[in-house]
C-alpha cells in the first residue's frame, strides 16, 4: 500500500489505522471490479495477480495490463499505482476506465470503504488534505482548477507544514468534497479520461470563483473570514481587481482581520490591477493602526505619484493625512507637475500648524517650482492678499460712513 505515492506524505500511524480497516476479496476470472461510467465508494489495492484496464464499458478496447509490481503492458508502457479507484473514492466522479480481473490466475484485492475511511479521518483530519492535493498535483491541477505549478508541487510534496501550506491543503480537500457533491450531475457514463480531468477541472474552478466572493463579502464585513480560511480558501483570494483580502480588509480598517490574515500567510506586498498594496489602501482610509501593522510587516509605501498624494493632502490642510505619508515613506519635498511641493501649497494658503510641521520634518524652504517661486514667495503673496482685502474692506467702511458711491473714481 505504502507504494502508492499519495501516502508517502502522511503519519505512518494513519497508514497503519487504513491497514487495520481493509478487508480481502477474491475475483473471479474477468470479473468487472469497476465500470467505466461507475462512481465507487471503495478504495482498491492489488494484493495478487492482474487486472486488465479498458477504455470503455464493454471492454473492447484495451488499455493496459496492471500487476502487483505496478508493471504495465500496453502500447505505450507506463507506470501505474497498485492502488485503483483512487479518482471516483476521492472526488465522486465518475470512473475514466473499466476494471476487470485477469482472465488467468487468483486475483485478490484490499478495499477500504469510504465509511471506515470517514472514519479515520475524524481522528487523523489533516491527512485526507495531503492525500487529495498530492492526487491532484499527479493530475496537474491545484484546489482553484488551474494548471499546477512548481509551487503547487513543492506545497504537495512539503505535506502542508506551513501555514499557508496547510490552507491550500484545506482548499484541496473542500474541492474534493464539492467535486464529490456536483460530480453525480455531470457524470457521463462513457468518459474518457481526458473527460474526466476537464470535469474536475470546471468543479474546481466553479467551486473557487464562488469562495472568491463568499471572502470577498466576509473581508468587507470583518465576519466569516477565519471560518472561511478554515474551510480552505486561499489566504491570498483575489477578486476581479486582483484586489487580495488583505486589500479589502484594510481599506475597512479591520485590524483584527488583517492580523489574522498576516498570521496566515497572506502577502502583504501584493498589488492589484492599479498597482496598489493593501498598506496603500490602510493609507488612503487613514487606517494608522492597519497601516503600522502592515508597516511592520514589510509592506512599502510605494506610489507612481508620490507628489500627488501629498500634495492633495497640503492643499486641503489635512495634516493627519500628511504627517502618515510621510510617517511610511513619502518624501516630504516631493513635488506635482508643475514642481508645487506640499510646503508651497499650504505656505500660500497660510497654514501655519502645516507649515511648522513640515519644516520640522526637513522641508526645503528653499525648493522652487516651474517658475521659481520658493514657498516664502507664496507666503508674501497670501499676505500681499490679505493686505488688499483689509484695504478693500476700509475703503468700503470709509465710504459707506462718508455716504460716498462705493466705487466713486476718487478711489479708482
Amino acid at each position: 500500500m505504502l507504494r502508492s505515492d499519495i501516502f508517502l506524505n502522511v503519519p505512518s500511524e494513519f497508514v497503519a489505522s487504513l491497514l487495520d480497516d481493509l478487508t480481502t476479496r477474491y475475483l473471479m476470472p474477468n470479473e468487472v471490479l469497476f465500470k467505466k461510467g461507475d462512481v465507487s465508494r471503495e478504495l482498491c489495492f492489488l494484493g495478487r495477480g492482474a487486472l486488465n484496464m479498458f477504455a470503455d464499458s464493454g471492454c473492447k478496447e484495451f488499455l493496459r495490463k496492471i500487476t502487483n509490481d505496478s508493471s504495465t503492458v500496453a502500447a505505450a508502457t507506463s507506470t501505474h499505482s497498485v492502488m485503483v479507484g483512487e479518482h471516483s473514492f476521492f472526488f465522486g466522479v465518475s470512473q475514466a476506465e473499466t476494471v476487470m480481473s485477469f482472465p488467468d490466475g487468483d486475483v485478490s484485492i484490499l478495499v477500504l470503504s469510504k465509511e471506515d475511511y470517514h472514519i479515520r479521518m475524524d481522528k487523523y483530519p489533516e491527512c485526507h488534505a495531503i492525500l487529495v492535493n498530492s492526487l491532484l498535483v499527479e493530475l496537474g491541477l491545484n484546489a482553484r482548477g488551474d494548471d499546477a505549478t512548481a509551487a503547487d508541487d513543492a506545497a504537495a510534496a512539503a505535506g502542508g507544514s506551513e501555514s499557508a501550506g496547510n490552507n491550500a491543503d484545506a482548499a484541496a480537500a473542500k474541492a474534493a468534497k464539492t467535486a464529490e457533491a456536483e460530480a453525480s450531475a455531470a457524470n457521463s457514463s462513457e468518459a474518457s479520461p481526458t473527460d474526466f480531468r476537464s470535469q474536475l477541472k470546471n468543479i474546481l474552478m466553479k467551486r473557487s470563483a464562488d469562495s472568491v466572493y463568499e471572502m470577498v463579502i466576509a473581508a468587507t464585513e470583518g465576519q466569516g473570514v477565519r471560518e472561511l480560511l478554515q474551510k480552505g480558501l486561499d489566504v491570498n483570494t483575489r477578486d476581479f481587481d486582483e484586489r487580495s483580502v488583505l486589500h479589502l480588509a484594510a481599506a475597512q480598517g479591520n485590524i483584527r482581520v488583517v492580523q489574522l490574515l498576516i498570521k496566515e500567510g497572506a502577502d502583504v506586498h501584493a498589488r492589484d490591477r492599479y498597482g496598489n498594496n493593501a498598506l496603500h489602501e490602510a493609507v488612503t482610509g487613514n487606517h494608522i493602526g492597519v497601516a503600522d501593522i502592515l508597516f511592520n510587516a514589510g509592506s512599502e509605501l510605494s506610489y507612481d505619484n508620490p507628489a500627488d498624494y501629498m500634495t492633495a493632502a497640503a492643499g486641503s490642510g489635512d495634516l493627519d493625512k500628511i504627517q502618515t505619508l510621510i510617517r511610511y515613506g513619502v518624501d516630504v519635498n516631493c513635488g506635482d507637475k508643475d514642481g508645487r511641493s506640499a510646503l508651497h501649497l499650504v505656505s500660500s494658503e497660510g497654514n501655519l500648524n502645516v507649515v511648522e510641521f513640515l519644516l520640522a520634518h526637513e522641508a526645503d524652504a528653499n525648493c522652487r517650482d516651474a517658475w521659481e517661486h520658493t514657498p516664502l514667495d507664496g507666503a508674501v503673496e497670501k499676505v500681499r492678499e490679505a493686505f488688499c482685502s483689509f484695504i478693500h474692506l476700509f475703503f468700503c467702511f470709509f465710504c459707506f460712513r462718508l455716504s460716498l458711491p462705493l466705487f466713486s473714481s476718487a478711489f479708482c
